[in-house]
């Protein structure tokens, strides 16, 4: 039996498992080849595993079925799925169905050590099954009506994970009532949430707002100033009526969603952030696809749970 700090690398392709192997060896970490996701169902049967990392891609069954057997007896077992970026919206419902999270080739290595290190975080069961045994009494939100315990049961069922999320509703139903619920029953709960009114500011305040500036980065920048998505490190952002973003911001915010990391204004350095994203609009964000006043890419980074 292997430790728990187990990885397990599932790729068809040799070179990408040996380049996997060495990068995460070289940190620490116990590693299981598998060259297909028969295999890599056989080694999970007989080893103890803290993560699997798996490709799409292969011949015979692909990463996607072989999460969704994994996930039949090992429910708690954080898989993280690699993914062209063409194969971005089945990344999503790979998401839904269980992953922990996804990644886009090609990719950094740095960040997907950060990503797997995030899953394999001894306390994120423990933490998961206290949140869930916390149960809907405890949230902010009290309801009777079928339709509303089903949104608590996906509420608690998502708190934990790292998938954003986008609360879709009119005006006054509650959305941040349900962003803060969320961020309170996950493992970020102790830690800052943030909101931002995404409607309330005009494009060149809310970049400052969001990515911070430095000093004389713009007129009437006396000194530096940490943006918000700096301030919610560790914790949750919530933008508020995300479909107002302008074009320009999105593009940013996309960048921020992929490496999780940014530059302020005025400055050239990354600033490098962990950050739980929530999104909320009374808008049809599709709709607004269609009109080319929101980026697609951006949609199916933004909706992994809606």
């Amino acid at each position: 039996m292997m430790s728990k700090q187990t990885l397990l690398i599932v790729d068809d392709e040799q070179n990408i498992r040996r380049i996997l192997q060495a990068a995460f060896e070289k940190v620490g970490y116990k590693t299981l080849l598998a060259e297909d996701a028969h295999q890599a169902l056989e080694l999970l049967d007989s080893n103890e595993i803290g993560c699997v990392l798996s490709d799409v891609t292969m011949p015979g069954m692909n990463g996607y079925e072989m999460l969704r057997q994994a996930k039949k007896t090992k429910p708690e077992l954080p898989v993280v799925i690699m993914t062209a970026y063409g194969t971005i919206p089945q990344a999503v419902q790979a998401i839904r169905d269980g992953a922990f999270e996804y990644v886009t080739k090609p990719f950094d290595l740095g960040a997907l050590r950060k990503v797997v290190a995030s899953a394999m975080s001894d306390s994120r069961p423990a933490v998961a099954a206290v949140r869930r045994s916390r149960g809907a009494a405890e949230q902010r939100i009290v309801a009777e009506s079928p339709v509303m315990k089903d949104l608590l049961a996906t509420v608690e069922q998502v708190a934990d994970s790292r998938a954003t999320v986008l609360v879709t509703g009119e005006s006054g139903v509650g959305k941040e009532v349900v962003a803060k619920a969320i961020h309170e029953l996950s493992g970020r709960s102790a830690k800052p949430f943030v909101a931002v009114s995404c409607a309330a500011l005009p494009e060149t305040l809310l970049e400052s707002e969001l990515f911070g500036y430095e000093k004389g980065a713009f007129t009437g920048a006396q000194g530096s100033k940490p943006g918000r998505f700096e301030l919610a490190h560790e914790g949750t952002l919530f933008l508020d009526e995300i479909g107002d973003v302008p074009m320009s911001i999105q593009i940013k915010l996309l960048r921020v969603l992929q490496e999780r990391q940014f530059e302020r204004l005025g400055s050239s350095k990354a600033v490098k952030v962990d950050v739980r994203l929530i999104t909320a609009t009374n808008r049809d964000l599709q709709e607004a696809v269609d009109e080319g006043s929101f980026r697609l890419d951006l949609l199916y980074r933004l909706q992994v749970v809606e």
